[in-house]
C-alpha cells in the first residue's frame, strides 16, 4: 500500500514530465475507440440493405486496420516508457541506496503504470465517446442516411475492445520495466547523467558530396512521379519509393556534416546572441537522430498523402455523382446480336420495346429520352488521328482500343439527351464534327488531332473539327468522368451515310421513375434488375443512380475513413517520436544550459534558445515531408484523374488544420517539458 501511495505521489509530482506520454495515450485511446464504434449507430440510420452491407464491410476493414494501429501505438508506448525510465535512473539509484530492492522498484513502476493506464483510458474513452457522435454524423452524411432516429450512444463493444488492446500494451510495458530494473546496477544508475553519446565529426567535403547526391536522387524521383508518372509500372514505382527513402536519409545525414560549417562562415548571424549555441545543438540532434528523422519525415509524408487524397477522393466522387448521375436510370441496348422477334427487326427495336417484351411495365418510367447510336468500321481511334497516331502511342490506352469502331450520334439526338441530363448542348456547321470526351487520358490523345485540324473521312463525307479540343458530355451515366469519347455529326451527314458507311449499333435510354419517395424508386428499380436476361430480345446494359451512389459513396467512405485512421495515427507516431527525442536531449543537455547561466545568459535568453532549437528540429522533417507531398499529390492526381484541383485544395486545407492542431499540441507539451528539465524544476 505504501508503494502504491508513493506511485500516486510520483505520477502527480511528475505530471509535467509525463505530458507527452499522457497526450499520446489519450489521443491513441480516443482514436481507437472512435473507429471501433463506427457501427454503433448504423442500426438507427435509415439506409438501404446495400448501404448497410457496405457499412459492415467498412467496419470489418477498419477492424483489420486496428491491429496495425495497435502495433504502432504499442511501439510508441514502449518507446515513451523507455525515455521515462532513462529520465529517472538517478531517482532509482537513490531508492537503492536507501535500501529498496529491485523487486520493490518494479512494484513501484507497476503501480505507476496502472495509475497512468487507468487515467489515460478513462480520459481517452470520455473524449472518444463524444468524438464518436461527431463521427456518426459524418458517416450518416457520407451515406446520405436519415438521422431522425439518431440518439447519443455508447458502444460497450468498442470500449471493451479498446480496454483489451491497451491492457495488453500496458502489460508489455510492465514486463519491459521489470526487465529494465532487473538489469540495473547501482554504479550505472549513479553515473547515468555523466555519460554522453560520442559524436564523431564528419568531413564537410564528403557531406557536401552526399548532399548533392541526395538532391539528385530526390530530383530524379520527383521527375519520375510527375512528368513520367504515366510510364511508371509496379517495379518502377517500388524503385521510386526505395530511392525516395534513401534520398531522404542521405539528405539528413549530410546536413549534419556541413550545415554548421556553412552557417559558421556567416559571422554576423552565427555570433549573434545564442545562435552559435542553438546551431550546435541542432547539428548535434540531427547527427544522432538521422534514422529517426528519416522515419518521422516519411510518416508525415504518408499522412499528408493519405489525408489529402482521401478527402479529395470523397469530395470529388460526390461532385462527379451529381454531374454524371442526373437521372434515375440510363440503359444501353446492343443491337449487334438482335434478331427478328415479334415482327421487329434489330434496326427498329427500341429499349422501351425490349423492356416491354421482357415483361416490364414501361408506364413506370415517368420521363424518358431515347436516342440511336451508330458506328462506322472505318472510324476508329487510330483512323481519327490521321498521321498523328505514332505520336499518340506513347500516351495511348491499351492497344485493343485503337481499332475499335467509335460511337457516333446525330447532333439533334445528342442535344435532346443533353438537355434531359442538364448538360451543355452544341452547334456545328454542316461539314463539321465534335468529339465529346471526359476521360483525361483519352482527351489528351484526341486533342492532338483536333488541334491539328485532322479531317474526318466518312464514306462520301469530309468533316473538319468544330472545336480544337474535346468537349464534355455523356451518353451513359457513371460515377466519374469516364467517358472515353464519341463523335457527334450533323443530322444531314447521318441521313446521307446511314445504310452506306454507317449502321445502327444500338440505343441509349435515360429515364426517371414514376415514384418520388426512395422506397418507390427502389421498387421500380428492383423490377428492372429482376428481369430475366433470357426474356430480353437483345442484351441491355445499364446504370442506375441508386446503385452508383451506393457503390461510389461506399468506396469513398472506406478509403476516407482508412486514410483518416492511419493518417492521424502515423502523424501522432511521428510527432511523439520527435517530442520524446527532444525531451531526452533536454535531459542530457541540462549541464550545457547551466554553463549558459554561468556566462551570463539569463533564463529568458535560454528559453528563447530552447524554443528556436526545438522549432528548427520540429520543422525540418515536416518541411521535407511537405516538399515530398507536393510531388506525391501530383502523382496521385495523374493516376487518379477523376478528381479536380479544387478537390485537392479543399482537402489540403482540411489536412493542414488537422495536422496543425496535433503538431502544435505536441510542440507545446515538448517545449514546456524541456524548459522544466533545463530549469531543474
Amino acid at each position: 500500500m505504501r508503494l502504491f501511495s508513493l506511485s500516486l505521489r510520483n505520477v502527480r509530482k511528475s505530471f509535467r514530465d509525463y505530458a507527452v506520454y499522457f497526450l499520446t495515450l489519450i489521443l491513441g485511446v480516443a482514436i481507437f475507440y472512435v473507429f471501433s464504434a463506427l457501427d454503433s449507430q448504423q442500426a438507427m440510420l435509415r439506409i438501404s440493405q446495400n448501404t448497410r452491407d457496405i457499412l459492415k464491410l467498412m467496419v470489418a476493414m477498419l477492424s483489420g486496420v486496428s491491429v496495425l494501429v495497435a502495433c504502432i501505438l504499442g511501439f510508441l508506448i514502449v518507446y515513451a516508457n523507455r525515455f521515462l525510465i532513462r529520465r529517472r535512473k538517478k531517482e532509482f539509484a537513490i531508492y537503492m541506496t536507501l535500501g529498496m530492492g529491485r523487486r520493490h522498484i518494479s512494484r513501484l513502476l507497476v503501480g505507476e503504470t496502472l495509475v497512468i493506464g487507468l487515467a489515460s483510458l478513462s480520459l481517452g474513452l470520455l473524449i472518444g465517446v463524444f468524438a464518436s457522435q461527431f463521427m456518426s454524423r459524418l458517416v450518416s452524411r457520407m451515406f446520405e442516411a436519415d438521422m431522425s432516429a439518431y440518439t447519443f450512444t455508447f458502444s460497450s463493444g468498442a470500449a471493451l475492445k479498446t480496454v483489451l488492446y491497451f491492457g495488453v500494451m500496458f502489460l508489455v510495458v510492465i514486463l519491459f520495466n521489470a526487465l529494465s530494473v532487473s538489469r540495473c546496477r547501482l554504479i550505472d544508475l549513479l553515473q547515468a547523467s555523466r555519460r554522453t553519446e560520442v559524436r564523431r565529426l564528419r568531413s564537410s567535403l564528403f557531406a557536401v558530396l552526399v548532399f548533392l547526391a541526395a538532391c539528385l536522387i530526390l530530383g530524379r524521383c520527383y521527375y519520375r512521379v510527375t512528368a513520367g508518372a504515366l510510364q511508371l509500372d509496379r517495379s518502377g514505382s517500388l524503385r521510386v519509393i526505395f530511392l525516395g527513402c534513401l534520398g531522404t536519409y542521405l539528405l539528413f545525414w549530410s546536413m549534419a556534416g556541413f550545415l554548421l560549417n556553412l552557417l559558421r562562415a556567416w559571422k554576423g548571424f552565427y555570433l549573434r546572441g545564442l545562435n552559435s549555441f542553438i546551431l550546435r545543438q541542432v547539428n548535434s540532434s540531427i547527427q544522432t537522430f538521422v534514422l529517426s528523422m528519416t522515419l518521422v519525415c516519411l510518416l508525415f509524408f504518408v499522412t499528408v498523402e493519405m489525408l489529402s487524397t482521401g478527402f479529395a477522393m470523397n469530395n470529388s466522387l460526390r461532385g462527379e455523382l451529381r454531374t454524371n448521375c442526373p437521372r434515375d436510370i440510363s440503359l444501353y441496348m446492343d443491337l449487334s446480336s438482335a434478331g427478328e422477334k415479334e415482327g421487329l427487326s434489330g434496326g427498329e427495336l427500341t429499349v422501351r420495346e425490349a423492356l416491354a417484351q421482357a415483361g416490364f411495365d414501361t408506364s413506370l418510367l415517368a420521363q424518358w429520352v431515347e436516342i440511336p447510336v451508330y458506328t462506322c468500321p472505318e472510324l476508329t481511334l487510330r483512323s481519327s488521328l490521321g498521321g498523328l497516331w505514332e505520336q499518340a502511342v506513347s500516351k495511348g490506352p491499351a492497344s485493343l482500343l485503337w481499332d475499335l469502331p467509335q460511337e457516333i450520334v446525330s447532333l439533334s439526338d445528342y442535344n435532346r439527351l443533353a438537355a434531359f441530363y442538364g448538360q451543355p448542348v452544341y452547334e456545328t456547321g454542316p461539314d463539321q464534327y465534335l468529339v465529346l470526351c471526359t476521360h483525361e487520358g483519352t482527351c489528351s490523345i484526341l486533342n492532338l488531332a483536333l488541334q491539328a485540324g485532322v479531317p474526318l473521312h466518312l464514306g462520301e463525307s469530309l468533316l473538319t473539327p468544330a472545336r480544337d479540343a474535346c468537349q464534355p458530355g455523356l451518353l451513359m451515366m457513371s460515377n466519374s468522368s469516364s467517358n472515353t469519347g464519341f463523335f457527334v455529326l450533323p443530322d444531314q451527314v447521318i441521313q446521307k451515310e446511314l445504310g452506306r458507311s454507317l449502321s445502327r449499333a444500338g440505343s441509349y435510354l435515360a429515364a426517371d421513375y414514376t415514384g418520388t419517395a426512395p422506397e418507390e424508386k427502389q421498387a421500380v428499380e428492383d423490377q428492372i434488375l429482376s428481369l430475366e436476361e433470357s426474356r430480353l430480345p437483345v442484351p441491355i446494359d445499364g446504370m442506375t443512380k441508386i446503385t452508383l451512389y451506393e457503390s461510389s459513396v461506399g468506396l469513398s467512405a472506406i478509403v476516407t475513413f482508412v486514410a483518416i485512421y492511419l493518417g492521424v495515427v502515423f502523424f501522432i507516431a511521428g510527432a511523439a517520436l520527435l517530442a520524446l527525442r527532444e525531451l531526452s536531449e533536454s535531459a542530457d543537455n541540462r549541464e550545457r544550459f547551466r554553463i549558459l547561466d554561468k556566462i551570463g545568459a539569463d533564463k529568458r535568453m535560454q528559453h528563447r534558445a530552447l524554443l528556436a532549437q526545438m522549432g528548427i528540429f520540429f520543422a525540418m522533417p515536416l518541411a521535407l515531408a511537405l516538399i515530398h507531398s507536393i510531388f506525391g499529390i501530383q502523382y496521385a492526381y495523374k493516376i487518379m484523374s477523376f478528381y479536380q484541383a479544387k478537390d485537392i485544395l479543399a482537402s489540403l486545407c482540411i489536412t493542414a488544420v488537422t495536422l496543425t492542431v496535433i503538431y502544435t499540441a505536441y510542440f507545446a507539451a515538448t517545449y514546456l517539458g524541456s524548459r522544466r528539465i533545463i530549469d531543474g524544476e
